[in-house]
């Protein structure tokens, strides 16, 4: 079978372009990605997130007790100052705390009551310009 120089050119093109498309250079920090870590302790449930062996965010939930809370608090906390946001929120549909335009450190925390004796879940996610990282989702109670 005979293919024409024009056809052939065409098809080598092709493959080149294919081949390099997985190419393309990744940023360090962006090639170190994010992991998280959830923890349970008393009334709450913390995610928090690493980039290597640094903890860089957290978002925590504690359900309200007889310890003084009024209500069930979300609290979202950036650590570095590295360009990226943390972004927490809880299934409610009353909780969602961002640090999106503040400097870090930065710790910002919502309270609202919700009906006692739920399982909800919390999320966090990571955001840089381009890349984002979330958490699994955790389960918590209010």
């Amino acid at each position: 079978m005979r293919i024409s120089r024009r056809a052939a050119t065409v098809l080598s093109c092709a493959l080149l372009a294919s081949a390099g498309a997985g190419l393309t250079s990744t940023p360090a920090s962006a090639a170190a990605g994010v992991t998280f870590k959830t923890e349970r302790y008393g009334n709450g449930v913390e995610i928090t997130a690493y980039s290597g062996s640094k903890m860089i965010a957290y978002t925590g939930w504690r359900k309200d007790d007889n310890d003084g809370y009024k209500g069930d608090t979300l609290c979202v906390g950036d650590k570095v100052s590295d360009g990226q946001n943390v972004t927490g929120w809880a299934s409610t549909g009353k909780h969602k705390v961002k640090s999106q335009g503040h400097n870090a450190p930065f710790r910002k925390c919502v309270t609202k009551n919700v009906p006692e004796n739920r399982t909800y879940k919390i999320k966090m996610c990571v955001t840089s310009s381009d890349l984002q990282w979330c958490s699994e989702a955790a389960r918590v109670t209010s």
